[in-house]
């Protein structure tokens, strides 16, 4: 039996159909982008997707957005599409600029363009800080069962009772592995790279000059005061901006192998990104040579309305000549 599998039959609820667009204490967000093997097998960005919109405890002050973060692979994009319409989930949508990605030099510059994660976060919390009190900007893997959003949301709650002025807090991640206990006391976790939940009047936000995978996520982390000690983080003062405490689970995407061996994930992580450039670059070439094939036709059929113009009167001639040269380059 799956992580999945097992998860569901003891923590199953049924979607929620309805799309809130109320007020609620908390708001759930996650990004979902590309599918990158070899780092994710093939559909396992799909069932995740399914797993935590059919499993996921969703309080009664709590609702959820999505947002579809530059995906590259149309018929992924539709499946992902479709998935969270049928579940009546309301989600957003990131585009790729191709004139950017093709004028970029750099792998990460390209990077930038194509992902850009932190901008992509930034934009989960600014769609939800009027809808919530407590935005929680999550990976598109990363799933709240019962327990998991219990002790975070009680962690807020009692935080907030003494230090008023607190504005961020953050969850640390459980990374669910094959045949690893459901018992999830926190003294029995090892809790990876937190996840950040913003307070709707907060002014700090994610530097989105960092490209993906340059620790862009642990340099937010840092600034609000949280420090790393090999893989596991904590609060170097009790005076710092972020609260730590609470978790939520992460689900497995990769192989058995990955998902229990840190360097094979970074490893992995960084084969796929390079399949990924290399696809990226073929497609930013077909979509220039649309464009230029685009302002091509338009130069032709601005020749002949030029041509028909030659029949008309001379000041509507000029006019219309006039309106030609401000839509044509």
């Amino acid at each position: 039996m799956s992580m999945l599998d097992l998860l569901s039959s003891q923590y199953h609820q049924s979607a929620r159909s309805a799309v809130r667009m109320k007020r609620t204490r908390y708001a759930i967000t996650r990004i979902i982008g590309n599918e990158l093997p070899p780092r994710d097998t093939e559909g396992s960005r799909l069932r995740v997707l399914n797993f935590i919109i059919e499993n996921e405890y969703m309080a009664n002050d709590a609702q959820r957005l999505w947002l579809l973060n530059r995906v590259i692979d149309k018929a992924y994009l539709i499946k992902l599409k479709k998935l969270l319409d049928l579940a009546g989930e309301r989600y957003l949508e990131e585009t790729i600029d191709w004139v950017a990605y093709a004028s970029a030099h750099s792998r990460a510059e390209k990077l930038t363009v194509l992902i850009n994660i932190n901008k992509a976060r930034n934009r989960c919390f600014s769609e939800l800080r009027q809808l919530a009190d407590f935005i929680m900007v999550l990976d598109g893997d990363c799933f709240f069962d019962k327990e998991a959003w219990a002790k975070s949301t009680d962690f807020i709650f009692n935080d907030q009772l003494t230090n008023t002025d607190r504005k961020y807090y953050a969850h640390g991640i459980h990374r669910l592995i094959p045949d690893s206990p459901l018992q999830t006391s926190q003294s029995r976790m090892k809790l990876e790279e937190p996840i950040v939940v913003f307070r709707a009047d907060a002014d700090l936000l994610f530097d989105e000059s960092l490209p993906f995978g340059q620790d862009e996520k642990q340099q937010f982390l840092i600034q609000l005061g949280l420090k790393r000690v090999g893989e596991s983080w904590f609060q170097p003062a009790p005076d710092t901006l972020v609260g730590l405490g609470g978790f939520v689970h992460h689900l497995q995407t990769g192989s058995d192998e990955m998902e229990s061996d840190y360097r094979e994930r970074m490893k992995a992580r960084n084969e796929s990104l390079e399949i990924l450039l290399k696809r990226a670059d073929r497609l930013a070439n077909l979509e220039l040579l649309r464009h230029l094939h685009g302002l091509t036709l338009l130069k032709f059929k601005a020749r002949q309305w030029c041509a028909i113009l030659q029949l008309s009167s001379k000041r509507i001639r000029q006019a219309l000549k006039r309106f030609v040269s401000r839509i044509v380059p």
